[in-house]
């Protein structure tokens, strides 16, 4: 009688120790660990081409 309350402590203690392992887990891996700086949008624009921009780069050599 004895043997069947220990098993079914020690499973509850090892489902408990996995249910935290997985908590600690999935916060290590959701939550920020520092702040990051936010993103700065940066204007883009077409380089000025040593040719006109009808030709392709072929036709103007």
């Amino acid at each position: 009688m004895r043997r069947g309350v220990e098993s079914r402590r020690e499973i509850v203690v090892v489902l408990a120790l996995a249910l935290a392992g997985l908590t600690l887990a999935g916060l290590a891996a959701f939550v920020p660990w520092y702040d990051r700086p936010q993103a700065v949008v940066v204007d883009l624009r077409q380089p000025d081409l040593p040719y006109p921009p009808g030709l392709s780069a072929r036709e103007a050599r």
